[in-house]
């Protein structure tokens, strides 16, 4: 079990600072108590102590890394009992480079199978792989009308 963060889009110091951060905050965590925010990923960097992560209570937010892959393989189930911008449980924002060579190419999510309150929000992300294969109205409650946005890269031949 681990605290998570309520940071939004702020940087903790350094680049590398916030790195470090991140590895001590979700090395051997399997249950996130608040959200899940991974942000500011410089290319090149091992994501690979996330995949323990099974259970976010709040909202999982991946925004602004440079990142090629970001491994929540394991992650199951968003609650959502805290929402990103009010409104999503999961928010994919703007993970790419300003000259685009590099950034968030895959996001395995393969056992993600409920997210209990709010929608999804994937956007600015001209990098990432196979999203639009997701069947994102069997994990969400449709019920509640969450708001969804989902903006696919197009033509990406890298895939």
């Amino acid at each position: 079990v681990c605290q998570g963060t309520n940071n939004k889009l702020t940087q903790l110091g350094h680049v590398e600072d916030h790195f470090t951060s991140l590895q001590r905050m979700y090395n051997n965590c399997e249950v996130v108590l608040s959200n899940l925010e991974i942000t500011y990923v410089e290319h090149n960097r091992d994501l690979s102590f996330l995949k323990t992560i099974q259970e976010v209570a709040g909202y999982v937010l991946i925004a602004l890394n440079m990142v090629d892959v970001i491994p929540l393989e394991n992650l199951q189930i968003i609650r959502g009992n805290v929402l990103y911008d009010n409104s999503y449980a999961l928010a994919v924002l703007s993970n790419y480079h300003m000259n685009k060579t590099q950034g968030l190419q895959q996001l395995p999510m393969k056992r993600l199978s409920e997210i209990l309150n709010g929608g999804v929000k994937i956007s600015n992300n001209p990098k990432l792989c196979n999203m639009d294969t997701v069947l994102w109205n069997d994990i969400i409650d449709t019920s509640k009308k969450p708001p969804t946005v989902l903006e696919y890269a197009s033509n990406l031949s890298s895939c």
